[in-house]
């Protein structure tokens, strides 16, 4: 199997299920944090799950560019996450990330979904 063919909602998914069904009760409030990050020549844009002082990271996409991401790459990496946790109460963070009222309203429209 190759990088490429690996796919985290099969394979990981199910255990950040588990992980949040162990960490946190049902009625949590789980807060969700975006945010990108260059290392070495790779831009990586994720989103994590706050714990304690740590994040577990939920869901990431490998960016093709530099700088920041676009509404289009942001929509690709929450909306898999949003329904992983469909039943539970998100709040979302993030830094300059962000940066965008059009994904504002695009997060408020599918988490009431």
């Amino acid at each position: 199997m190759t990088i490429k063919e690996f796919s985290l909602a099969l394979f990981w998914f199910p255990l950040v299920k588990k992980i949040i069904e162990n960490l946190f009760s049902f009625s949590s409030e789980l807060v969700l944090i975006l945010d990108r990050t260059q290392w070495q020549n790779t831009n990586i844009l994720m989103i994590s799950l706050a714990w304690k002082k740590m994040a577990i990271p939920l869901y990431w996409k490998i960016l093709t560019h530099k700088g920041a991401s676009n509404l289009t790459e942001q929509k690709a990496v929450i909306r898999p996450v949003i329904r992983l946790l469909k039943d539970q109460k998100i709040i979302m963070t993030a830094d300059r990330e962000y940066h965008s009222i059009f994904l504002s309203h695009w997060f408020k429209k599918i988490s009431q979904a």
